[in-house]
């Protein structure tokens, strides 16, 4: 459900137009990462067929280099979320804790 803050003067801050604007924003973003690392992804289905799109999301901003807080940005939760989805990600991937995960990532 959206909350619509109203400033001072009764005009809303945020709204469901800017929220959507965000979305589509974000929609196209993705679709535009999709598109570019289209060989990237076909090779993470094939190396890991058990990762989910959320998954090979992560893989492709942790791999464009995004910061947690980037990537916090665009999937709307927090940097402290995201640590998480890397830390269950990094199992996913099979790697050691002293392997860097966006050099694996490069690699593929």
């Amino acid at each position: 459900m959206y909350q619509v803050m109203l400033k001072k003067n009764g005009e809303p801050e945020h709204g469901v137009r800017n929220h959507l604007k965000t979305n589509e924003e974000q929609q196209i973003f993705q679709e535009n990462i999709e598109q570019i690392n289209q060989a990237f992804y076909t090779k993470l289905s094939e190396a890991f067929p058990d990762l989910s799109s959320s998954d090979k999301d992560l893989c492709s901003y942790i791999r464009l280099g995004l910061s947690k807080k980037e990537i916090s940005a665009l999937r709307g939760v927090t940097p402290g979320a995201v640590r998480m989805a890397q830390l269950r990600l990094r199992k996913k991937l099979n790697l050691e804790d002293q392997q860097d995960v966006e050099a694996f990532l490069q690699s593929l």
